[in-house]
């Protein structure tokens, strides 16, 4: 089971943070989560606007906030951390405590019958390859990925690689660290020069489902989670937490925000930039895209 977290036993343990800091009412919690997050176990959220207030639900135990936000707030249930700087603190707190979560993962293990490029790198702990997996030369597969049967990772792919989520604090530029696994399905193509993000936050995924075909040249974001026999064409960009259903196609140079939910058996034409949730069956084109069955 997850250790209780306290905030200011982290606080007391960093060698980084020296904000003026306000406790109230402090309590435990298990995870670090998002605001959006629908996690049904005792979290902790920063809220740096009263407009996000919506995002405490009875599992928040604890919210990082600045003074006036906590002013409007204050009546709620959880308990509160009051700071200046609510958004970075926040992720330097759960930056400092992942990476201490970081241990000695098993070794690496490789299923029969996998073709293997000698210049492929692989970590040597914490990555699972099942059977008959083909790697390519120049391939990267960091720590915390699974591979499952069948799929084919071709020349210059990267699975699992540390996700571009920048954050400030102490006065310096910092890049958040990725904890999460990253999960490929059996039967995928993973083609040339295609970056798939680990996860944010240690107990979620970046997932591909089976039989999904990704083309070259390809972002897939952290947190995303793809959906079976999706095809998803030359460079398309799809931002982190992104959900996309079964069946659906991305053509050439499609770009999707974070956060959106695409429906199964869509369809997103060449060059469409998606901003909105895409309903099933929709036929998507255009910057912004719209979908051409509704017009």
């Amino acid at each position: 089971m997850q250790d209780e977290i306290y905030l200011s036993e982290l606080i007391k343990a960093s060698k980084v943070i020296k904000d003026d800091i306000q406790f109230i009412n402090e309590q435990s919690f298990k995870y670090f989560a998002r605001a959006t997050s629908e996690l049904k176990e005792t979290k902790c959220l920063f809220v740096s606007s009263v407009k996000y207030a919506g995002s405490i639900d009875s599992y928040t135990n604890m919210v990082i906030t600045n003074p006036d936000t906590y002013e409007k707030l204050k009546d709620l249930h959880c308990g509160f951390c009051v700071t200046e700087q609510p958004r970075n603190l926040f992720f330097q707190l759960m930056d400092e405590y992942e990476r201490s979560l970081v241990s000695d993962l098993p070794k690496t293990v490789i299923g029969k019958d996998c073709k293997i490029s000698k210049l492929a790198s692989i970590a040597p702990q914490g990555v699972i390859i099942g059977n008959r997996v083909i790697i390519e030369d120049f391939v990267r597969i960091e720590a915390n990925t699974v591979i499952g049967d069948d799929s084919i990772i071709c020349a210059g792919a990267k699975i699992g690689v540390q996700a571009f989520n920048i954050y400030e604090y102490d006065d310096m530029s910092k890049r958040l660290f990725h904890g999460g696994k990253t999960i490929i399905g059996k039967n995928v193509l993973v083609s040339h020069n295609t970056v798939i993000e680990q996860a944010l936050y240690w107990y979620m995924s970046t997932a591909i489902g089976e039989n999904t075909k990704i083309d070259a040249n390809v972002l897939i974001g952290h947190n995303d989670q793809i959906g079976r026999n999706c095809d998803i064409t030359a460079g398309t960009n799809i931002a982190g937490f992104v959900t996309v259903g079964d069946g659906t196609m991305l053509r050439l140079g499609v770009s999707v925000a974070n956060g959106l939910r695409i429906g199964s058996n869509a369809h997103v034409g060449i060059g469409a930039v998606v901003v909105r949730n895409v309903r099933d069956n929709a036929n998507m084109f255009g910057n912004p895209a719209k979908d051409l069955n509704r017009c």
